[in-house]
């Protein structure tokens, strides 16, 4: 009641457009039940409705003004005032008479019919400018883009205990670290049927792959957190998605992928994985990312096809790039759910002056010039089973040299199960094996199978905060049963807001 008396007075005084109706719209909610009308001390005792009304306040506590007990301004008050006042003390007699609270006197009852005849062009006037308000309010709340702010912070204290990535000297930094990524997400919907996406992000992590001497890099220690900015603030997503036809375009200029456009189908066990190799096929995902276009739609209830075209966003902007001379990407996704608790999915994509992006040395760059071309396949597959989920991805990669005939081919896969609400509603833990991205023949030699296995325990300590003990284990580093064995791990923090 209270609510639609505030309606109706900000109604009255926006009319009046006077300094009253002005401190009414920078004002609170008139909310304050007067104990008598001599506190409305603004309200003028020379009218007949005047005593009609203290009467009624008094009797039955019906009428309501600001905190301080005014209409502001210290003068009279205007006949739409005095409506708007009145009107309030006939809903509160009214919702008392229903609530069986107070019984209303023949007497009052014709006092209060005198003053609607009295007032009733004004009362007219103020629920009709009331109905308007709400519609327009209505109208602005359907058709205004809704803004919605989101974050995680991500802390992560670990490091590389043992381990080679070329041999020579270039064992693991057996070193401690902490370090910590924050982002921020920005969405808005301007229409139902459409979502602007941009995250910042501040970090300060080194890279778990290239933790050891002498510039030894590892790329198949590579993690989707342990990026560097030097606490800069930098977009790292900007895209733009509506739906089109049947489907949804994707457009943007940071953070485009094939992923990002398509979804993904794998398990949820994707979100705690340590390193790359356990969250996606990495000769399909990690290709290049950044800006792009793409496209998905749904054949069927149960099939959907996705194309994306992408490319580094500094080589987007670039003028000796540009959008189709540089490093870039062209793939395609089809995937198949034949229920809620399956999916199946192929993907390819073609890759331009660019090798694997995880992986062993050798994968990253087979040929030694920065100028591979790659044609890559990937299968991966998805079951929920109770509290169990079972994930599997593979992939083969054909790699071409851009300056002569040379060609090499690339495999990768992964097997994992996690289980849900394991020791404790919310928590999450999950095991892995596969083999990280490795040359196995070609025009040049095959290198041995570094094989990995991971483990996890994320523990949610609220709805917001989870703690994730996480190691991995990873055999032939870099591809050469020369070098130690590699054994890292770390505690990560994961807290979204």
């Amino acid at each position: 009641m209270k609510n639609v008396t505030a309606k109706i007075a900000i109604a009255a005084m926006i009319a009046l457009g006077t300094n009253v109706g002005i401190a009414a719209i920078a004002s609170p909610v008139m909310a304050q039940s007067a104990q008598s009308v001599n506190s409305l001390r603004d309200v003028s005792p020379s009218d007949w409705s005047y005593t009609a009304v203290k009467n009624m306040v008094e009797r039955y506590g019906c009428l309501t003004g600001y905190p301080d007990g005014t209409f502001r301004g210290n003068r009279s008050m205007t006949r739409n005032e005095f409506a708007a006042a009145l009107n309030s003390c006939i809903d509160n007699i009214t919702a008392q008479i229903q609530a069986e609270t107070v019984q209303v006197t023949a007497n009052d009852l014709v006092i209060i019919q005198r003053l609607q005849q009295e007032f009733q062009a004004e009362l007219a006037t103020l629920r009709s400018r009331v109905d308007n308000l709400e519609e327009r309010t209505s109208e602005l709340e359907s058709n205004g883009s809704k803004v919605k702010l989101s974050g995680d912070l991500v802390t992560d204290v670990g490091g590389v205990f043992s381990g080679e990535s070329n041999g020579n000297g270039t064992e693991a930094e057996d070193t401690i670290t902490a370090a910590a990524r924050l982002g921020i997400n920005i969405d808005t919907n301007f229409t139902d049927n459409d979502l602007l996406h941009a995250r910042i992000e501040a970090s300060n992590f080194e890279e778990y792959a290239g933790r050891f001497e002498n510039n030894g890099n590892f790329n198949g220690l590579a993690t989707d957190y342990d990026d560097n900015s030097d606490n800069i603030v930098e977009v790292d997503e900007l895209y733009y998605q509506r739906k089109l036809g049947r489907g949804q375009l994707t457009v943007g200029t940071h953070g485009v992928d094939l992923e990002e456009v398509a979804g993904t189908a794998d398990a949820p066990l994707h979100e705690y994985a340590f390193i790359e190799q356990f969250q996606a096929n990495p000769a399909i995902a990690e290709s290049s990312e950044g800006a792009g276009i793409g496209y998905k739609v749904g054949l069927t209830e149960n099939l959907e096809v996705a194309a994306a075209y992408t490319l580094p966003s500094i080589s987007a902007a670039t003028t000796d790039r540009g959008l189709f001379d540089g490093s870039n990407t062209a793939s395609a996704k089809v995937t198949y759910t034949p229920g809620d608790k399956t999916a199946l999915s192929v993907a390819y994509a073609r890759t331009h002056d660019q090798g694997l992006a995880a992986g062993t040395a050798l994968a990253a760059d087979p040929f030694g010039n920065d100028d591979t071309n790659g044609n890559h396949v990937g299968l991966s597959a998805s079951r929920q089973v109770g509290r169990l989920d079972l994930s599997a991805h593979g992939g083969v990669s054909f790699l071409s040299d851009g300056d002569s005939d040379d060609n090499a081919t690339a495999v990768n896969w992964a097997a994992q199960v996690g289980v849900k609400d394991l020791l404790g509603e919310g928590n999450y833990g999950g095991i892995g094996i596969g083999a990280v991205p490795y040359i196995t023949g070609g025009d040049i030699a095959s290198e041995d199978a570094p094989l990995a296995a991971q483990a996890f325990y994320s523990l949610k300590v609220n709805d917001g905060l989870a703690i994730q003990p996480q190691l991995v284990y990873i055999t032939n580093p870099n591809g050469d049963s020369g070098n130690d064995n590699v054994w890292a791990g770390s505690v990560k923090t994961t807290l979204r807001f």
